[in-house]
């Protein structure tokens, strides 16, 4: 039944292909832009295709797109009303203050927060600071709401509520390769001079 259903689907698309010829559609160029176009996106989705079936992914791979996704953190903040009040906050901490009595020093209700959070529910302009190691302060001031920020990598696990690897390693195992693909795409449009909004 599928197969006869099929069958019956391409012989029409044949036929009402044909009298559109005979109609001369295909002279017409706002035809042929739309056939260019329909072409253009079946070529990209089948190179799309040939690249996530030809790209592969180690073991170490997987396992470090685990870490990142089951990772929580534990952030600690000081807050200025300037970005030269941060830097010269900076300055004290390389000269050997502490980040905890820098916090003593420029106190506000938020450094109350102590829990640990997963990276995913960080703001867009803060996914870097997940990628900081235990101890480490941001390197330049983080612009949130009008209000510079400082911020500290207190701590960083696993979270114990996540699935075991074995569980999902094949979600995680798709997930990178796609994430790979998807490098590769972004270079190659670079390489042809253009840069997807987001990068720029």
């Amino acid at each position: 039944q599928i197969r006869r259903e099929v069958t019956l689907q391409l012989q029409s698309l044949e036929v009402l292909k044909n009298e559109a010829f005979k109609a001369g559609l295909d002279k017409k160029p706002e035809v042929q832009n739309q056939l260019k176009n329909v072409e253009a996106q079946f070529y990209a989705a089948q190179y799309v295709n040939h690249l996530e079936n030809s790209t592969e992914v180690n073991e170490a791979e997987v396992r470090a797109a685990y870490e990142q996704q089951t990772r929580i953190i534990k952030l600690q903040q000081v807050q200025f009303d300037s970005a030269q009040a941060a830097r010269e906050a900076q300055q004290l901490l390389l000269k050997g203050l502490s980040f905890e009595e820098l916090m003593k020093r420029h106190p506000n209700p938020e450094q109350q927060f102590d829990d640990f959070i997963s990276p995913q529910q960080l703001p867009p302009d803060m996914t870097a600071l997940a990628q900081m190691t235990r101890g480490e302060v941001t390197r330049e001031p983080v612009l949130l709401n009008g209000k510079y920020y400082l911020f500290k990598l207190a701590a960083a696990e696993r979270n114990p509520e996540a699935p075991p690897y074995e569980m999902i390693k094949s979600q995680l195992t798709q997930q990178a390769k796609q994430q790979k693909v998807q490098a590769q795409i972004e270079q190659l449009l670079k390489s042809n001079g253009i840069v997807p909004p987001e990068s720029r």
